[in-house]
């Protein structure tokens, strides 16, 4: 589908003024601008970002609840339990929580994180009583357990406390708990108010130790959990990379490793598309122990072990996702031809821990909320469910919970389970409520583009001042720029594994190498077109030692 391009408008004076204010290339100041960021002082803010800027973690309302609890813990020398979820932001958050107990000398502290397929999300009350069975009396959670009401009455029950810490929005205030600790209960105003899992786990651990540590755990659950690099988090993801790079851990080093990457070099996207998927993939296919180890470890020799079967299963991640995708495809173009506005898709034969990638994969690709359900042997399924702008995702599933069994989540993402016997009117039910929420025709989101330029603007210290507006992520993406008229070189276009394209641009003497991900399906455009209007962001392409410039493609229109 063809997307929409919106183009930012900057007024060219103030772009000029805050350029010379902060000493900016003017194209770096009109971004800047184009992004809201428009006063030398909030400006100045996001070029440096510091561990300074982090806030107190006492500005939590049940911090000095949790501090006190926990404190009394470590002199009795109680029997605790953290116990995390098995995506990377809990099982980094977990990790972080435990090296800092250490550090305290708290001798009897396990952790823990569910299985994915026999246990589910979240605390449970069974988990509760083997809690109590293992002598535990208190547990602390990491990014679960505000909605976990039944686990926490049980805790009651068996006279253990529990302290929260996460940031999933609740309906209601969770009762029989020692602290509360929950990002997205505190005010917009609050400074961790975007705060993910592992930074609430940090407050936590900080304001327990005094004194800041593990930070590269923080920007690695940070960036994988997609929350705003805006702010707190921003400072959190940049101090953490500089904070791999000084003091790796053995397991960030091993998994940076057999990833091909330098931690010295450590950016956003390298843990957005090469760390995070291989820690997520020991909790996809079977257990997140593994990458919870790996990430715990003090032994190299261990942690590479880990990082290389992590990496194995990472790769069979990306097989099952190829050959999901493929088959879900196949099965929605019926339903799109029909002008549906929503895709749900349920199968016996998937594997349960893709479904949440391949549903993010059909809505991006398609433009359309979509939910992927994968069925047991006893006929009840397990989906995850992926939203677009302009509908609340959560919401419109509230309007269908009479054919659900259960469901959770938020704004753009959340899970459901549901008898494969009430798939069908879910289905019509679901589709009417986006249609409702969504009126007109589905379109993919538009692309943000800051800034028109030409090839010609582009030269080293212009990809030097674009550095200084990383770390990039979501609410921070990379700038996009917009180049019109320019020509596609005849025989560059190659077509690339993972439904990629590579091909060269010109524009009078300048010659740039142009690389589309996931672009494949529209490699033949590119082959028969003379001139093109092309949106891509800069990166630098190492390769062997040398290292160019090249256009990474986000989308491209073919002249007449």
């Amino acid at each position: 589908m063809k997307r929409e391009w919106q183009i930012a408008k900057v007024d060219r004076a103030k772009a000029l003024s805050l350029a010379r204010a902060l000493n900016v290339p003017p194209l770096i100041a009109h971004v800047l601008l184009a992004r809201g960021i428009n006063t030398i002082e909030t400006a100045k803010r996001f070029l440096n970002p510091a561990i300074e800027h982090i806030g107190d973690p006492f500005l939590f309302n049940e911090m000095e609840k949790a501090v006190e609890r926990v404190n009394i813990a470590i002199q009795r020398n109680e029997n605790v339990l953290i116990f995390g979820d098995y995506d990377v932001d809990g099982v980094s958050g977990t990790a972080l929580l435990v090296k800092a107990f250490r550090r305290l000398g708290l001798q009897r502290c396990q952790y823990d994180v569910p299985n994915r397929f026999t246990e589910g999300f979240g605390l449970s009350p069974s988990r509760v009583r083997r809690a109590h069975q293992e002598g535990v009396t208190l547990i602390i959670t990491v990014d679960n357990g505000s909605s976990a009401q039944d686990a926490a009455d049980e805790a009651k029950k068996l006279g253990i406390d529990l302290i929260v810490t996460d940031h999933h929005p609740t309906k209601e205030p969770l009762s029989n708990v020692t602290a509360f600790l929950n990002s997205a209960c505190e005010p917009s105003s609050h400074v961790s108010a975007n705060a993910c899992g592992v930074g609430i786990a940090y407050k936590l651990a900080w304001a327990l130790t005094g004194e800041p540590a593990d930070l590269d755990l923080v920007a690695l659950g940070t960036v994988a959990d997609v929350v705003p690099l805006q702010g707190e988090n921003r400072d959190f993801v940049a101090v953490g990379l500089q904070w791999a790079a000084r003091e790796a851990k053995p397991g960030i080093d091993a998994l940076a490793r057999v990833s091909g990457l330098a931690l010295e070099k450590l950016r956003s996207e390298d843990i957005a598309y090469h760390l995070a998927p291989r820690i997520n993939a020991a909790g996809r296919l079977s257990s997140a122990h593994k990458a919870l180890d790996l990430l715990l470890t003090d032994s190299p020799s261990d942690a590479l072990r880990l990082a290389r079967e992590l990496d194995e299963a990472n790769e069979e991640r990306k097989r099952l996702e190829t050959a999901i995708l493929e088959e879900a495809s196949e099965m929605l173009v019926k339903e799109l031809e029909q002008g549906k506005k929503a895709v749900v898709l349920g199968s016996r034969s998937w594997h349960p821990g893709v479904a949440g990638i391949v549903a993010a994969r059909i809505q991006t690709r398609y433009g359309v909320p979509a939910i992927i359900v994968v069925f047991g042997e006893d006929g009840l399924g397990r989906g995850s469910a992926r939203g677009v702008d302009g509908i609340n995702l959560a919401e419109v599933l509230a309007q269908c919970e009479e054919y659900l069994v259960t469901y959770g989540g938020h704004k753009a993402a959340a899970g459901v389970t549901i008898r494969e016997e009430a798939l069908d009117k879910f289905r019509d039910r679901f589709e009417e409520a986006v249609a409702v929420a969504m009126p007109g025709k589905p379109s993919p989101a538009p692309l943000s583009i800051d800034a028109v330029i030409s090839l010609s603007e582009i030269e080293g210290k212009l990809i030097r001042a674009i550095e200084k507006l990383a770390p990039f992520g979501h609410g921070n993406p990379m700038p996009v720029f917009l180049c019109q008229g320019v020509r596609v070189l005849k025989n560059s276009l190659k077509e690339l594994r993972n439904d990629s394209i590579r091909f060269v641009v010109q524009d009078g003497p300048r010659l740039f190498p142009a690389v589309g991900f996931r672009l494949g399906d529209r490699a033949r455009e590119i082959a028969s077109a003379d001139k093109i209007d092309v949106a891509f962001s800069l990166q630098i392409d190492s390769w062997r030692g040398e290292s160019t410039v090249q256009l990474r493609i986000r989308d491209f229109r073919v002249l007449p």
